[in-house]
């Protein structure tokens, strides 16, 4: 047995100990032969023939692959996108066309009265006790209300009701509305294309002698608008505005006669005849 350990130490200590061999003249070293292609074996050779270069193949294809499947969703997605918001709009213009449909429909078409003031504030009355009306506001003056009808389908309810009213040969681009009435509670005018007095802001109309004179020759004339605030069915609330003139038929319409009235303008700008 001790000689079994001695050769185990024996063996190591001879290998680190023994010099390092020495070739002689006669001993030849082995140099492989140089070749064209150096350490190199074809692409596909190293691929199919090493499991990693194989993996990380298919892996790189597998991307490729992929990415060519997302980037055909992706447009896919795109087209589906735009027809369901084509299909929304449709659909949306669709709703609002139905439901404008059933919106109420507020139309003037008789020009309002003008009504004539004592000094002392009540109404100007004849011999017979009659309410004086008509005519150029010259004196203290006033409108009371306007006729509406609502020839839609369904229920308006007036809110708000403002007027204004001016001298000039032509009306300014934005009409100014001095009189604001709010309407308690609000006045419904059902659809029923019935006539419906809609009172208006209790404003004093005086024109002066010179405005008067003017409106007379037909240098300039009178104006008077009034704008209605309401609340339709679904609790939208919209404006509509109307617009009259004054006219005097002795002077502006040949062989007619009678005293001078207030027409509504169709073709007043957008301001003032606001339609709905």
């Amino acid at each position: 047995m001790g000689l079994a350990i001695a050769q185990m130490f024996w063996i190591p200590v001879r290998s680190f100990g023994e010099p390092p061999q020495q070739h002689t003249a006669g001993q030849q070293t082995y140099h492989p032969a140089p070749t064209d292609e150096p350490n190199a074996e074809s692409f596909w050779v190293r691929t199919f023939n090493d499991p990693v270069a194989l993996f990380t193949a298919v892996l790189a294809l597998t991307t490729v692959v992929l990415a060519v499947i997302a980037i055909v969703q992706i447009r896919f997605l795109i087209k589906a996108d735009e027809t369901t918001r084509k299909a929304a709009n449709a659909a949306d213009l669709s709703a609002r066309a139905a439901v404008k449909i059933e919106l109420p429909i507020l139309r003037s078409y008789e020009g309002p009265r003008i009504s004539r003031l004592r000094n002392d504030g009540a109404r100007e009355q004849d011999d017979t006790g009659q309410e004086l009306s008509g005519g150029l506001p010259v004196g203290r003056s006033y409108v009371d209300h306007i006729n509406v009808t609502n020839r839609g389908r369904t229920v308006a309810v007036v809110t708000r009701v403002a007027s204004g009213w001016t001298v000039a040969r032509e009306l300014p681009s934005e009409p100014v509305y001095a009189a604001i009435k709010i309407v308690e509670g609000g006045q419904a005018l059902p659809a029923d294309d019935d006539l419906r007095s809609v009172a208006v802001p209790r404003e004093i109309i005086t024109l002066t002698k010179d405005q008067a004179s003017s409106v007379a020759s037909g240098a300039s004339t009178f104006w008077y608008y009034v704008q209605l605030t309401y609340i339709d069915f679904m609790d939208d609330t919209h404006e509509v505005a109307f617009c009259w003139q004054w006219f005097d038929q002795n002077r502006d319409r040949v062989g007619a006669s009678g005293t001078s009235f207030i027409a509504r303008l169709t073709d007043a700008p957008k301001s003032y005849a606001k339609p709905n």
